[in-house]
């Protein structure tokens, strides 16, 4: 009999330990591209119902860090800083288990039809793979509600070292969409890059500005942040932490 209870009592606790497996999760980061919001106040994302959040994110940049939820489709809103005021979403999203998920607010606040504000996936980026020491990943955005399709011409000039200059480039990328990742090849701190973004008529060249090797960036086409704003603008985005 006690050899019949030992065993019954071996099989309840084999059957707790194969049950209430954890849910598969994924990561999720967000860009803030919401242009004419009132205020010109950031935002705060909230992911599937309060399971997590990002806060005061500002025009033209993303969540510091990535938030995990649950993997599969969950709602995203987007609100204005601090109130209960929501700015786009919710938006029904699927985030892909085990991975960095991209996501972009984006649209122009108080517009309908297609420049409406809008929640968008716009893929998924290779954040847990970092490039090489001397190589930079670079993925190119189309944020800027309304605009034309956009051509991305990215160089790096490497002064101190071979090759002397590395290229990335990106046509005719519709609103809103993310390229196919790229590699540039830097060098050193020494090295510098050149960016000339085509909409249109439109030219929206950006300063020249350094990025390091090892890491990965979204080189975004924002649009214009308020109503009073003229001209499209370009921003590098680091994607990992």
């Amino acid at each position: 009999m006690w050899g019949v209870l030992s065993l019954l009592g071996l099989s309840v606790a084999l059957s707790g330990c194969g049950s209430g497996g954890s849910t598969p999760q994924g990561r999720v980061r967000v860009i803030n591209a919401l242009t004419n919001v009132p205020n010109n106040a950031n935002v705060d994302v909230n992911v599937n119902n309060g399971q997590a959040t990002s806060s005061n994110i500002g025009f033209g940049t993303a969540n510091s860090s990535a938030v995990t939820v649950d993997a599969g489709n969950v709602p995203v809103s987007i609100l204005s800083t601090g109130t209960t005021t929501t700015l786009a979403g919710p938006t029904t999203i699927n985030v892909a288990q085990g991975a960095d998920n991209l996501v972009l607010v984006t649209g122009t606040s108080g517009t309908t039809g297609a420049t409406a504000p809008q929640v968008v996936r716009l893929g998924q980026v290779d954040l847990g793979n970092p490039p090489v020491s001397n190589q930079a990943r670079i993925y190119f955005v189309n944020a800027a509600p309304g605009s034309a399709d956009a051509t991305f011409n990215l160089t790096v000039t490497n002064p101190n070292g071979l090759p002397a200059t590395s290229t990335a480039t990106a046509t005719a990328l519709a609103y809103p969409a993310m390229s196919a990742p790229q590699f540039v090849t830097v060098v050193d701190a020494a090295s510098t890059v050149s960016l000339t973004v085509t909409s249109g008529t439109e030219t929206i060249p950006l300063n020249t500005t350094a990025i390091a090797g090892g890491n990965t960036y979204a080189v975004v086409l924002f649009g214009r942040q308020t109503s009073t704003s003229t001209g499209l603008t370009t921003q590098i985005v680091r994607l990992n932490p």
